[in-house]
């Protein structure tokens, strides 16, 4: 992988870590920013997931914000097949929370926290992998 293609997929990985930060840090507020959270584990996410393609060769990925999308292109790069329930989840969270006054509970924010993490860190671990080298702790 050339040097240009690392230090973009460093750039989409650094700016995914202050996503999920701020994902956490809203729900720390009181009240808690529960869309806001919920808008930044999306992101979070998304940003992983085009680091993943682009560690994969892929420097083109599509600008979405369907997640099932872009896991699915994972999938034909020669990534793994990740769990669709929680991608489509969280692309409920893409645009929404920013424009809607839509409902959402404190604890279906966490949720969503929560499974980006899971998400971030696998694709942190693979990431790191493909570029040989070791995972991040700052994921």
């Amino acid at each position: 992988m050339s040097e240009p293609h690392r230090d973009a997929v460093r750039r989409l990985q650094e700016i995914a870590g202050e996503d999920l930060r701020v994902a956490h840090a809203c729900l720390g507020l009181r009240p808690p920013a529960v869309r806001m959270a919920a808008f930044h584990s999306q992101q979070a996410v998304e940003k992983h997931l085009k680091a993943w393609l682009l560690a994969l060769g892929e420097p083109d990925y599509p600008l979405t914000h369907n997640l099932s999308n872009l896991a699915d292109l994972l999938a034909e790069r020669g990534g793994p097949h990740l769990p669709s329930e929680p991608l489509r989840f969280l692309t409920r969270f893409a645009i929404a929370p920013r424009y809607e006054v839509a409902h959402l509970t404190q604890a279906e924010a966490e949720d969503a926290v929560a499974q980006a993490e899971q998400i971030v860190e696998q694709a942190t671990r693979a990431v790191a992998a493909l570029m040989g080298e070791e995972p991040s702790a700052s994921a």
